[in-house]
């Protein structure tokens, strides 16, 4: 019979209230369809071994609007094959978990004093590798998804993780993320590094504030809003200037090709990112029943990309290599695509990096942008360069890079 208790983490008592069903389709191996089981003040869900139902799982969890501490247990299970979630949303009144709160006024003083916003630490003990991440300023779903998609990157995934969502009552520190990690053995420090350098990449605080729309995430067709969502909204403002600059510039374009980098590179391909990305360029948003099938690479062999004014040839999906991402190591971001575009007189790229919740920024047209394209504002292309619209009304012919998203007037303020 499988125990689903972890020393010193989690004990199976703590579910009592529902732990003979979990117990059962565990062991009679019926984890493929989603179990919940919602008290007053937690939620248990089991699923099978799968990143995928987990990152949905934890982002259809709302936390409790009126208390500061939210939590999160996962206790998972390859070989068996479970994933078992444990929601509170009022950790505080639940006296079943036995937990530690972390405490408030210590963390935000720790984070303030942070330059990146950002912390990783790494112990071992019994032959064990705990890793403690802490996060300040981000979005939930940009939390979740690249804690799961960087573990899963690295075929690696902690029997026992605590995410702890805790709202802050400072100005610099607004909420505060503390990921606490339990992996079963010890791992080697080049990999502990590259865990540490991927994880900052991924979290590292994006200053400028997002709205409540970006928190939610979007609505799309495939698994993940960072590489499926974000990757089609690359697509969809990389197609906007490829038509803006060969407007401007009367030259047809010839042929699209498609560059994966880092985690797009790595995972891109079980999240659709590059099907996601060309039906971007087909102008197909992220919740289109075809954008997936718009972007398949045998379709784009066969009927290329119209973009209305010219039909482009497709010259593949490339998987980039390493060394190509060097450039970008600033960026403090790994989910990149570049677009390479081939014109009657040379070549140019585009590059767009998912920053999480299926937010976007374009950051390069050949060059780094002064101010990244998110696809919320309309630009315009004007010689070689984009401009805002306040610079467009001083010149002429500049041609119109529009928004993807429509933004309302209230959203706006």
């Amino acid at each position: 019979m499988v125990n689903i208790s972890i020393e010193n983490c989690f004990q199976k008592s703590e579910i009592d209230y529902c732990l003979s069903i979990v117990e059962d389709r565990i062991n009679s191996k019926h984890t493929d369809k989603f179990f919940r089981h919602k008290e007053e003040l937690e939620e248990c869900i089991l699923h099978d071994f799968n990143h995928s139902k987990l990152e949905k799982t934890l982002s259809s969890l709302t936390p409790y609007k009126y208390q500061p501490y939210t939590l999160y247990r996962i206790i998972s299970n390859s070989a068996d094959n479970y994933m078992i979630t444990v929601f509170y949303n009022d950790i505080t009144s639940v006296s079943t978990a036995k937990v530690t709160l972390p405490d408030l006024n210590d963390n935000v003083v720790e984070m303030k004093s942070n330059d990146k916003g950002f912390l990783f630490q790494c112990s071992f003990t019994k032959n064990k590798t705990s890793i403690v991440i802490k996060s300040i300023n981000s979005s939930k779903n940009t939390v979740i998804n690249n804690v799961i998609e960087t573990f899963q990157k690295h075929n690696i995934f902690p029997e026992y993780m605590e995410l702890w969502y805790i709202k802050g009552r400072d100005k610099k520190v607004k909420s505060l993320y503390i990921v606490n990690c339990t992996i079963d053995g010890e791992i080697n420090q080049n990999e502990i590094q590259s865990l540490q350098n991927d994880f900052e990449r991924y979290l590292h605080r994006y200053i400028k504030p997002m709205s409540v729309f970006d928190i939610v995430g979007p609505s799309m067709v495939g698994p993940s809003s960072s590489h499926t969502a974000g990757a089609n909204k690359i697509g969809q403002i990389a197609r906007n200037i490829i038509i803006a600059r060969s407007t401007f510039e009367n030259k047809k374009v010839k042929s699209i090709e498609v560059k994966l980098l880092g985690s797009f590179r790595d995972t891109g391909p079980g999240h659709y990112t590059p099907s996601a990305i060309g039906g971007g360029l087909w102008g197909l948003t992220p919740d289109h029943p075809q954008m997936i099938q718009h972007g398949d690479p045998a379709f784009l062999s066969e009927h290329g990309i119209d973009f209305g004014i010219c039909k482009a040839t497709f010259a593949g999906y490339k998987r980039g290599l390493i060394d190509e991402e060097l450039k970008y190591r600033n960026e403090n971001n790994n989910n990149i695509a570049e677009i390479i575009v081939e014109t009657e007189s040379g070549k140019y790229s585009i590059t767009g990096f998912s920053i999480g919740g299926g937010n976007v920024e374009v950051r390069y047209l050949e060059n780094r942008l002064t101010t990244p394209l998110t696809g919320k504002e309309e630009f315009y292309f004007y010689n070689g360069s984009i401009i805002k619209p306040s610079d467009a009304k001083k010149v002429e012919n500049a041609a119109l890079i529009p928004a993807i998203v429509k933004i309302s007037a209230q959203t706006k303020a």
